[in-house]
């Protein structure tokens, strides 16, 4: 009687746990994107999700170490959150879950499919900004003497981040000459491309801190202001 009762325990436990697995299988959703902006400590992944028109929304993804697991698309290497960047493309399963009032997306596994260019890093002031040409001049800090002391970037606005220390969130796309900036960039076709601007309070926070820029969308299509 009671191994009756142990195989009948058995097939319901695997019927259970075959369910529960194949319920939590059907919550699961699959996008695929580029990483926009992601701050480990915040727990939050920004992705420019893939649509038949491009890149054309960036929707906030939870992270934390508990929960989500990078990979590549073998599944043979495995990473931890902070290999995670700008402009990596990759793959993201993930579920709705409730919080507090609102709902959002916990990312269960992020596979990286694709690794940027070594972003490289530059500081100094505002020279002149053009949004609409995708141009911005900075003024090199510590200058040098008998040098030009000028760098030149380029940009796309739907796709840089602007950020202002120490706040680490991203907000939009206003510059005005003379702002003390950290920039990110990569380079490519002979060309460099940022992909962050850090703004900060005056020259000497500039060259005291160094923190870590991660890429969002900007959301504005306006210049440069005197």
């Amino acid at each position: 009687m009671w191994k009756f009762k142990s195989i009948v325990m058995g097939v319901l436990s695997v019927f259970l746990l075959g369910g529960l697995a194949q319920a939590q299988e059907m919550n699961t959703r699959h996008v695929s994107g580029e990483v926009a902006w992601v701050d480990v400590n915040l727990g939050k992944l920004q992705l420019r999700e893939e649509s038949l028109a491009g890149y054309d929304a960036t929707p906030d993804y939870r992270i934390n170490q508990q929960a989500t697991n990078v990979t590549d698309p073998s599944d043979t290497k495995f990473f931890v959150l902070e290999d995670l960047r700008p402009g990596q493309k990759v793959g993201i399963d993930f579920e709705y879950q409730q919080a507090d009032t609102q709902t959002e997306k916990l990312a269960r596994k992020v596979v990286i499919e694709y690794n940027p260019p070594p972003l490289e890093l530059a500081v100094g002031t505002v020279e002149l900004i053009d949004v609409n040409a995708g141009t911005l001049v900075l003024n090199d800090e510590p200058p040098i003497v008998g040098a030009d002391n000028h760098s030149y970037y380029f940009f796309d606005y739907r796709e840089i981040v602007v950020m202002r220390s120490p706040n680490p969130e991203p907000i939009r796309l206003e510059l005005r000459r003379g702002d003390p900036i950290k920039v990110e960039f990569i380079r490519r076709d002979g060309k460099k491309w940022l992909r962050s601007i850090t703004v900060y309070p005056g020259i000497a926070e500039l060259t005291k801190k160094t923190t870590t820029v991660t890429t969002t969308t900007s959301t504005t299509t306006t210049g440069m202001t005197s």
